[in-house]
């Protein structure tokens, strides 16, 4: 199985964190585990559709389907030949391109057409309609390029990006301070935009930076907790397991893997 990452067109930063692409011959069912990271993201198969356990049953994908964001792990499996494209979006490009309000999505992953939102839709549209992935990457670009954005909020995407330059290691207190909000004001923002509280958004955040700092071999399990602002290893291990399932000791970091591909962002 190939994973492969793609940067949008110069223009479109702002709104997506790239596009990315599986390809995979294979036809026996490979399973995944997925781990949460902190965007949104629309997925596209071509291929033979995957199935999902989300929760605690296993379910069919479609084909064309949107992610909020996601608390903790669950599975993929597929179901024969691979051939994926997918959009990540920016943490709150789905409200400002979409208008949709992404607490209705927190801890799901659903068929485009249950949004019942037009411009998905059309989107959709856009995407089945181009032959090959090089394709899907020229039709994405040009119909981002060109849509209205409709929810255009500033506020939100400096504290979002504070919060990633920050790699997750600021306070909810910090936030509200620098940004001139009250903690409530905060809290709504989050919601609408994120779908996550502002407080385990940064724990997702900080979380992440873990797969950017454990490959390095010259970093002790001591430094890696101390640089990703853990207080202790304890803390660290509990946050680590309830993202993961997983103790950090057993994770195989250098796995080809959807989970460390998404993570490592290199």
């Amino acid at each position: 199985m190939s994973f492969s990452r793609k940067q949008p067109a110069a223009g479109l930063e702002k709104y997506i964190n790239c596009y990315w692409i599986i390809e995979d011959e294979e036809e026996k069912p490979v399973q995944q585990k997925i781990i949460p990271d902190g965007y949104p993201e629309v997925v596209f198969h071509s291929g033979d559709a995957y199935r999902i356990q989300l929760y605690r049953e296993w379910q069919l994908q479609e084909k064309a389907l949107i992610a909020g964001q996601i608390r903790k792990f669950f599975f993929l499996e597929t179901t024969g030949r691979s051939s994926v494209f997918a959009v990540k979006f920016q943490p709150a490009a789905v409200t400002h391109l979409f208008g949709i309000d992404m607490d209705g999505l927190t801890d799901k992953v659903i068929p485009i057409h249950e949004t019942g939102n037009p411009r998905l839709n059309d989107f959709q549209q856009t995407i089945f309609s181009a032959r090959d992935h090089h394709e899907m990457i020229r039709a994405a670009d040009k119909y981002f390029l060109e849509v209205p954005v409709k929810n255009l909020n500033d506020t939100i995407d400096q504290i979002i990006n504070h919060i990633i330059d920050s790699n997750g290691d600021v306070t909810i207190n910090a936030l509200v301070s620098k940004f001139y909000l009250t903690e409530r004001q905060l809290q709504r923002l989050f919601k609408k935009y994120i779908g996550l509280s502002p407080k385990f958004y940064t724990r997702v955040i900080r979380f992440n930076y873990i797969f950017e700092l454990a490959p390095n071999q010259t970093l002790t399990l001591s430094a890696v907790v101390s640089l990703a602002g853990y207080y202790d290893q304890s803390h660290f291990i509990r946050n680590f397991k309830s993202f993961t399932g997983e103790d950090p000791s057993k994770y195989i970091f250098e796995e080809n893997s959807l989970a460390n591909f998404f993570l490592n962002k290199k």
